[in-house]
C-alpha cells in the first residue's frame, strides 16, 4: 500500500471514530421532554408521559419514572404536551364540593397546568394559633386549596411563598397562586379576586 493511500485510510478511520464519539455523547444526554396532563372525572389530575390506551385502561409514566394505569372510564380527557386534547368521557366534575379540597394539587411548574383554564388568584395565610413552621404551612395550604375549590379549580400554580417568625416568635406562612380548572370560566364571568365563600378552618 502506498504512503498516500495509507494516510487517507488513517484519516477516514479517525473521522469515523470522532463521529461515533459525538453520536454517543448526544445519545447519552436525552432531551428534556414536555409532560402530558391527564384530567380525571373526579377533578384530580395526573402529570407524566402517556404510554398508551389499551382495552379499558390508560397507561402512563409519572415524573419519577414509575408506570401506572387508570381505568379509562375515570379519565375525562388527556392534554398532550403538543397541545392536542383527547376527550375520553364527556365531562369532568367541575362543581367540586368544598369537602373535596384535598384533591387540589399545588404545583410550581407552569408546564403542569398546560391545557387547563385559569380561574382566578387565590391565597392562604396560616392561623395565628400554629406553634410550628410545619403546622403553619399546612394551615396556609389547606386554606388556599379550599379557595381554589370555591373557584371551581383543581390545581394551584404557586407564585409566592413567604415564611416569617424566628426563634421565640409565632410562625407564619403565606402562599399565593393562580387557580386552574378543567373548564373555562362561563362566558361573561369575571375573576372577582379572592373568594370568601369557603371556610378557613
Amino acid at each position: 500500500m502506498s504512503l498516500g493511500k495509507f494516510s487517507s485510510l488513517c484519516q477516514l478511520l479517525l473521522l469515523v471514530g470522532v463521529m461515533g464519539v459525538g453520536m454517543s455523547a448526544t445519545a447519552g444526554t436525552p432531551a428534556k421532554r414536555a409532560l402530558d396532563t391527564i384530567v380525571l372525572t373526579s377533578g384530580g389530575i395526573k402529570v407524566g408521559t402517556l404510554k398508551n390506551i389499551f382495552g379499558s385502561n390508560v397507561y402512563y409514566v409519572d415524573t419519577i419514572g414509575q408506570e401506572h394505569s387508570l381505568r379509562e372510564r375515570n379519565v375525562h380527557r388527556i392534554i398532550y404536551s403538543t397541545g392536542r386534547t383527547q376527550t375520553l368521557n364527556q365531562k369532568a366534575v367541575v362543581d367540586v364540593s368544598e369537602d373535596d379540597w384535598k384533591i387540589v394539587m399545588l404545583v410550581d411548574d407552569a408546564a403542569q397546568v398546560d391545557g387547563l383554564y385559569a380561574r382566578g388568584v387565590v391565597s392562604g395565610k396560616s392561623s395565628p394559633t400554629n406553634k410550628t413552621k410545619q403546622s403553619a404551612q399546612r394551615s396556609a395550604e389547606t386554606r388556599i386549596k379550599k379557595r381554589c375549590v370555591a373557584k371551581g379549580g383543581i390545581v394551584v400554580l404557586v407564585t409566592k411563598r413567604l415564611t416569617t417568625g424566628g426563634y421565640g416568635e409565632t410562625p407564619s406562612y403565606y402562599i399565593e397562586g393562580e387557580a386552574y380548572g378543567s373548564e373555562p370560566l362561563e362566558e361573561g364571568a369575571e375573576d372577582g379576586g379572592e373568594s370568601s365563600g369557603s371556610s378557613d378552618d
